[in-house]
Order: C-alpha cells, then sequence, then structure tokens
C-alpha cells in the first residue's frame, strides 16, 4: 500500500499569479458589459415591432432592401450575447475552455461590428441618411481590445494558472482516483 502512495502523483502548488484578479477581471467586466448593452440595444427593436413587422412583410421596395441590414444586426447582436454569456459562465466556473471561448467572443466581436458597418452602408444606400460615425469608432474599438486580449488570453501566466492548471489538476485526481 506504502509504495503505491508514493507512486501516486501529488499535485505541486502552482506558482505565480492564479485567480479571477488583476487583469483578468477587465475581461470579465469587458463581457458583462456587451452582454448589457447589446441587450440595451435590441431594446428599440422590441419598442417598434411594428415596424420590425413591416420590413419583414416588405409591402415596398425601401422596406424590403431593409430586411438584410435588419436581420444581419439581429442575428449578430444575439450571436454576441450567446457567446459572451458562454466566456462568461466559462470564466467563472474555471472551465479549461475559457480562454478559447474568450478569443472566440473577441473575435465575433469584431465580426459583429464590422457587419454593423455593413448594414450602415446599406441603411445609408436605402434610406439617403447620413453614415454613423459611431459604428466605425465601434468597430475600431473592438480590432483594438482583440488585439490586446487575444494575446493575453494565448500567453499570460495568469490565464494559464488559473484555467489550464486547474484542469491539470482535475486530470490528476481522477488520474489518482482510478490508479
Amino acid at each position: 500500500m506504502t509504495e503505491i502512495a508514493a507512486a501516486t502523483p501529488t499535485t505541486a502548488p502552482i506558482e505565480g499569479p492564479v485567480g479571477l484578479r488583476g487583469w483578468l477581471i477587465l475581461p470579465i467586466l469587458h463581457v458583462v458589459s456587451s452582454i448589457g448593452m447589446t441587450g440595451f440595444n435590441l431594446i428599440p427593436l422590441v419598442q417598434n415591432y411594428e415596424g420590425v413587422v413591416a420590413i419583414a412583410r416588405g409591402s415596398t421596395d425601401q422596406l424590403v432592401a431593409m430586411r438584410l441590414p435588419m436581420a444581419l444586426s439581429l442575428l449578430g447582436s444575439l450571436g454576441l450575447i450567446a457567446v459572451a454569456a458562454a466566456g462568461l459562465y466559462a470564466m467563472l466556473v474555471r472551465s479549461p475552455r475559457a480562454p478559447k471561448i474568450m478569443i472566440g467572443f473577441y473575435l465575433v466581436a469584431c465580426t459583429v461590428t464590422g457587419e454593423e458597418i455593413i448594414s450602415d452602408k446599406l441603411i445609408q444606400g436605402i434610406l439617403n441618411e447620413p453614415a454613423d460615425a459611431s459604428v466605425t469608432t465601434t468597430f475600431i474599438r473592438a480590432v483594438v481590445l482583440s488585439c490586446i486580449w487575444i494575446p493575453y488570453f494565448i500567453r499570460s501566466r495568469r490565464v494559464a494558472n488559473t484555467f489550464r492548471a486547474h484542469q491539470k489538476a482535475l486530470d490528476n485526481k481522477v488520474r489518482e482516483t482510478f490508479a
């Protein structure tokens, strides 16, 4: 019995920063604010339900042309909320998939904000309205944040210790249980 106990690997203490502290709190705040702001931006869609139905029915050529930008915006927003919620959950439960989900979140944020530029251009052409500068600003912000946080989730010691080391400890525990 003592030979088996001596041969079983023990988990070494994790060296370096670990946990949902330090810089790692900022992506959590970003995800929470993204869910809130995207949800808040969907409120006018619900408030103008009759307009949405009119676009869906497409009684005029102008309304038919509005279908694509509306659908892109709605699907993009819902997708962003879903990925953000998945990333938040994965981080809070310290899932080893959290870094990959968060990288996906930042890529989806860039994609959705880029799609909003396209939708804005389409609406601009349909309604002869000026471009919305805030759409471009939001895209640039998403790209800059992605350039900061994607490498952080790939290279950070805190991320590795918090998520990957947690999985390694669980793997060792399972290995010890069935050894």
